[in-house]
């Protein structure tokens, strides 16, 4: 900040300095121009710098016990000093530069979850820095990708499905996959005491289940439902579709036959 506000100031200065020569009018409109542009694009890029710190230091401050603390070279000597509220107080003043209100992303609140029991405070204060900006979680349950216990969560645009480990101990949210891309999904309850939930994208096939509560009137409903959620974003565009003619030969060889 401190450097791209002094380069900002030495181009004012130089400004001034040409608009004294009443020929170099030209030279000035370029100064000018040259200026605000730079200071434009440096600005945006700074607020793409502090989101990703801010997000970064505040998933610190809920993996870690001591909640972020860090000790920070700041004024004299060295003392402990919150660095993530000190990224989000940086981040304020460089919004307030652009004449615009800094905005932290909210806690997620999901209208839709699939767990035995209440779903744990520091889940979503863990996913409200995990997931990208912007993103509301919609649905958010408590599922098994093979043998591991995972999460699988359903926002406006995508869906992820990451395991306990990653998302409680690191942070992630793993892959996000295009809602868009969901071309099947099948809640397969052959097996009462084992329903699988099978989700077929345009490159992959998912397969999660759950749990033995689920087996339960109420708990299956849910299950039910979860399935349904994704099932009314499934998408086939029209360009994946085929139109074999072996079909149409079929359908002349019925009708010639019926005529007959």
């Amino acid at each position: 900040m401190l450097a791209e506000w002094t380069r900002h100031r030495w181009n004012v200065l130089r400004s001034a300095r040409i608009s004294l020569d009443e020929s170099a009018y030209d030279l000035l409109e370029t100064v000018l121009a040259t200026t605000e542009n730079e200071y434009q694009e440096s600005r945006k890029k700074l607020e793409n710098l502090l989101s990703t710190l801010v997000q970064q230091l505040n998933l610190i401050k809920e993996l870690t016990p001591e909640g972020g603390l860090a000790r920070i070279p700041f004024g004299k000597g060295r003392r402990s000093l919150n660095s993530a509220d000190k990224a989000e107080s940086l981040a304020q003043a460089v919004s307030a530069l652009a004449g615009k209100a800094y905005r932290a992303p909210a806690q997620p609140e999901p209208s839709f979850t699939v767990f035995n029991q209440e779903v744990e405070e520091s889940l979503y204060r863990i996913l409200r820095w995990a997931l990208p900006p912007g993103t509301r979680l919609l649905a958010f349950a408590d599922v098994n990708e093979g043998f591991t216990n995972s999460y699988l969560g359903i926002t406006e645009t995508d869906f992820f499905i990451v395991s306990y480990g990653d998302l409680r101990k690191k942070g992630l949210v793993g892959e996000l996959h295009p809602l868009a891309d969901i071309r099947y999904v099948r809640l397969d309850e052959r097996k009462s005491r084992d329903p699988q939930l099978h989700i077929i994208t345009k490159d992959q096939n998912f397969q999660v289940d759950f749990d033995r509560w689920i087996t339960s009137g109420e708990n299956l409903s849910q299950a039910r439902r979860l399935a349904d959620i994704l099932a009314t974003v499934m998408n086939l565009p029209v360009d994946e579709k085929k139109n074999d003619p072996i079909f149409e030969l079929e359908g002349q060889k019925q009708l010639s036959g019926g005529s007959k």
